[in-house]
């Protein structure tokens, strides 16, 4: 019953393998609470970051490292957040082995804390520096390490006291690590190093070797004997601890051997001796000596090494750059606990309740490192059935939690947590509970539920600044729930509480100020921050915030002066903020908000000073590069498209060949395009945006720039390459949004080309022409009859495809008149079907067709209609003409079609006819 470190980790020193063999380390510096309280306002940040910490003390590691990787991508993660997060991760490599890169972490936190010493330590203990990690572990004071910590250094102490045989010492440092708040996988882990270390202790001297050889030989066979074998080939392993391993390790397995068969109360702990005697863990052999000591279902305390012994086998495999040994193992050990490719000698293994909820704990850790998630999450689900009771129920709950949050599984993962929950004893930690249950809703954009589940969190059993927390992230549910009234009744109630911190209900303000001008509640928003604006004692940071709201509020509202007041009011309050505490960028921002204000009150002069100090204080920021954008906006507002093309030539030249402004630089290939074109220097345009999709091609205006390029060979008459263009980019974005206006422009070019055909009498040309014709007409007649199709593109595509059929009549000159009657008569069941289908699919449910037919559709109806008409005048049937004018003349009263004047015109040319 005792660990051999050397052979437990072939790959890392001796004594911290023993750490290593459960795979659970402390859970770092900050608790859940505190945590929480320093990510506020990040529920994925927060949640991510006590799952980490979690995982951690159930033994995984792996999780708790991927975790805290994650953490620290996050732009949003601030600097104690960011310390938090590199704790955890220089544990999680710890727990792993990966000393090197746990020292290399722990360099990059700055403080040097106590956490930070103790950390260190147990990397000094794994590179088998015992000396240099005791007097580390010296300079931790008493008193300054959290508990969960304190329990950590005081068992590092007692590995170091063991190391150098002080036997009191270790055994009072081992009694004193054991007394600490653990979790349970962390307090049988402690047990099992305590055992290895007291076996280190106990290791007898050269010169009682000889002596205890002698009365094992004289009662081989008896108990006696077989007890004093073991003593003796854990003796030379205890030697082998502390050199010449393989030397000692071969006369341990050698005398294993040769006082085979023992006692059966004996056989198991010769099984877990010959493992230990093995290379390391991972070996087959060592494998296959915890498995046969498990058959035997000797004492819990026994099966818990052996179970052990198996876990740490795979996870050293796991670590290796062969992958594949560590799924070999895993489905090895899968195979014995589920008796399948039994031999028919050898029994089937027995159960053994006593060990269950370890036993299948460890398995579904081994399943979890071999990859198999499956099997992870099936035996997790096992344990907490079959063992509600066990302190391992709750790391099974964590690792189906773990694996729901990384899939951001979070319905899920609300589930588990509310089961979870009742496994909790504490008040304060199920109270927590219910706050992560809060972000999970929060984070699957169940925005209603988050609310409802903040809303029942008691504050008051909450720390004032974690009550700030949940308070801001009641208000932002029911902001991005649409229920921005409910929001500001929260906030408002909450202004004369104590309760919820100024801070927290300013910057909840200021959420809800952003949401109501998203809204489009311009007033609402602008009356809301001017009376924010006039409380008392406002932080800074939330001051700027709806400053700069409020200035972007007065550009659409047409009041640019404020603008302009509050850029320069945002510039005197940063004056006054040490430089570091406010990002570099900003004033250069504040100067592009000063400037839109001036170009939007056509304050042409000070916007050109502005400019012009702006790019030369500022010329490598953002707000330099945007600047040249605003200024060709407003140029090309004002209808100057030549000075709007030179402002984004400067952009393009100045910051072109730079990656980080490739988003702007990208809107100016596409913006100078439209000036370009405008100037009716179409090829130039179709260069820049040939030029814009060379240099970005997975931006999402190259769309829109292979559409616009289409257009414009359109305007140049090139119907060929524009259809090429048109479907190209069908190919390219077949799930893209604004498709359908693809596929009608092209099906346009197709009529163009058909019209565009000399009728010269050459039997190609006809067939060119009427094959584009066809495929014109079967484009728009499959464009209205889409399922979903909506009312504006019904109307277009259902004229264009009657209008399509009809000039096939026109076209035809050797088909006979009987036929080009039969053309036009389809064409006129096209064009009525096209209006009674739209105008009925518009008016459902008795509402005005006019509102919800959109914008277009009433010009494509009356076209529709006129072109109904023409083609009974041109039959002859002039009293249906009359009907479907008069039928216009109606509609174009009631507003729904233009061409009221010209159905009447018709009606008196046609009259008495």
């Amino acid at each position: 019953m005792f660990l051999g470190v050397k052979k437990i980790c072939s790959d890392v020193s001796k004594v911290l393998a023993a750490l290593v063999l459960a795979g659970t380390l402390f859970s770092g510096t900050l608790r859940a609470q505190d945590a929480a309280t320093t990510l506020a306002g990040t529920p994925e940040l927060r949640v991510n970051a006590d799952l980490a910490r979690a995982a951690l003390n159930a033994g995984f590691p792996q999780i708790a490292a991927d975790f805290a990787t994650t953490l620290l991508a996050q732009k949003a993660t601030g600097k104690t957040d960011r310390e938090s997060a590199l704790f955890t991760l220089a544990s999680a490599q710890i727990a792993l082995g990966r000393f090197s890169a746990a020292q290399a972490t722990l360099a990059q936190i700055e403080t040097d804390v106590p956490a930070k010493k103790l950390r260190l330590a147990l990397v000094q203990i794994g590179g088998n520096e015992i000396d240099t990690a005791a007097g580390t572990l010296a300079t931790i004071a008493a008193g300054t390490l959290a508990p969960e910590d304190a329990s950590w250094a005081a068992l590092a102490s007692g590995i170091v006291s063991a190391q150098r045989g002080e036997a009191e010492k270790a055994k009072k440092f081992f009694a004193e690590a054991l007394s600490g708040t653990l979790s349970s996988a962390q307090r049988e882990h402690f047990q099992y190093v305590r055992f290895w270390a007291e076996l280190i202790l106990s290791a007898p001297t050269q010169e009682n070797l000889a002596a205890l050889q002698q009365r094992a030989e004289a009662h081989r066979g008896s108990a006696e004997g077989a007890r004093d074998a073991k003593l003796l080939a854990a003796a030379y392993l205890a030697r082998g601890e502390r050199g010449n391993f393989e030397e000692n390790a071969a006369r341990a397995r050698a005398i294993l051997q040769a006082f085979r068969p023992v006692p059966e109360r004996f056989q198991a702990e010769f099984e877990i001796l010959e493992a230990l005697a093995q290379k390391d863990a991972a070996t087959p052999a060592a494998r296959r000596a915890y498995m046969r000591a498990i058959r035997l279902r000797p004492e819990r305390g026994l099966q818990e090494i052996a179970l052990e012994g198996l876990y740490r086998g795979v996870a050293i495999l796991s670590q290796g750059e062969n992958k594949e040994d560590a799924i070999l193992a895993a489905n090895e050990i899968k195979r014995f606990f589920d008796n399948s490719e039994l031999d028919g000698k050898t029994p089937p293994l027995a159960p053994d309740p006593a060990v269950l909820d370890f036993e299948l704990f460890t398995r579904l850790r081994i399943a979890y490192l071999s990859g198999d998630e499956t099997l992870a999450l099936k035996l997790a689900a096992e344990l907490t059935e079959k063992c509600p009771q066990s302190p391992f129920a709750a790391d099974a709950y964590g690792l189906r939690l773990n694996l729901a949050i990384t899939e951001r599984e979070y319905r899920r993962a609300v589930t588990l947590m509310e089961k979870q929950c009742d496994t909790f004893q504490d008040p304060l930690r199920r109270e927590m509970q219910n706050c992560y249950i809060a972000d999970c809703y929060f984070l699957n954009g169940d925005y209603d539920f988050a609310a409802d589940a903040y809303g029942k969190i008691d504050l008051k059993k909450l720390d004032g600044n974690y009550r700030g927390v949940i308070f801001f992230q009641l208000v932002l549910s029911k902001i991005k729930g649409g229920h921005l009234a409910d929001a500001a009744k929260i906030i408002d109630d909450a202004a004369g509480s104590s309760g919820v911190p100024a801070a927290w209900r300013q910057r909840s303000d200021c959420a809800l100020i952003a949401a109501l001008r998203d809204a489009g509640e311009l007033e609402t928003a602008e009356n809301r921050s001017t009376a924010f604006l006039r409380e008392r004692n406002l932080l800074w940071q939330f001051k700027i915030a709806v400053l700069e709201i409020q200035a972007t509020l007065a550009l659409e509202l047409g009041t640019p002066e404020i603008t302009v007041r509050n850029a320069d009011a945002m510039a005197a309050i940063i004056a006054g903020v040490p430089e570091q505490e406010w990002p570099k960028d900003f004033l250069s921002r504040t100067m592009l908000l000063k400037t839109r204000g001036l170009l939007l009150g056509n304050d042409e002069k000070s916007a050109a000073e502005q400019l012009a100090l702006l790019r030369e204080r500022f010329s490598g920021t953002f707000a330099a590069a945007v600047s040249y954008l605003e200024e060709g906006r407003s140029l090309a507002t004002k209808q100057q498209p030549a000075g709007a093309l030179a402002c984004y030539e400067k952009l393009i030249e100045r910051y072109g060949n730079a990656p980080e402004f490739e988003e702007y630089t990208t809107a100016a290939y596409f913006e100078a395009a439209q000036q370009a074109a405008t100037l009716g220097r179409q090829r130039d345009a179709i260069r820049l945006l040939d030029t814009l999709v060379a240099k970005s091609p997975t931006n999402a205006l190259c769309f829109y720039a292979r559409l616009r390029q289409a257009d414009l060979f359109r305007v140049l008459n090139d119907f060929d390459s524009a259809l090429a263009v048109y479907e190209n980019l069908i190919i390219a974005f077949p799930e893209h949004p604004d498709l359908r206006r693809v596929e009608i422009s092209r099906a346009d070019c197709l009529l163009a080309l058909s019209l565009a055909v000399s009728n010269d009498g050459v039997p190609e040309t006809r067939i060119a022409r009427n094959a584009n014709l066809t495929k014109a007409a079967a484009a728009y007649e499959r464009l209205f009859s889409l399922p979903g199709a909506s009312c504006e593109l019904m109307a277009e595509a259902g004229y264009k495809w009657g209008y399509a059929v009809a000039q096939s009549a026109r076209l035809s000159d050797n088909a006979s008149e009987a036929t080009k009657k039969n053309i036009r008569e389809g064409a006129r069941k096209i064009y009525f079907t096209v209006c009674n289908t739209v105008f009925n699919k518009a008016s459902a449910g008795g509402s005005d067709p006019a509102e919800s037919w959109g914008i277009s559709s009433g010009y494509w109806i009356s076209r529709s209609l006129f072109a109904l008409a023409e083609l009974y005048e041109e039959s002859g049937d002039y009293e249906t003409a009359r009907k479907t004018y008069t039928q216009i003349i109606n509609w174009g009263g009631r507003n729904w079609i233009p061409g009221t004047q010209y159905a009447q015109a018709r009606m008196e040319a046609i009259a008495g006819k």
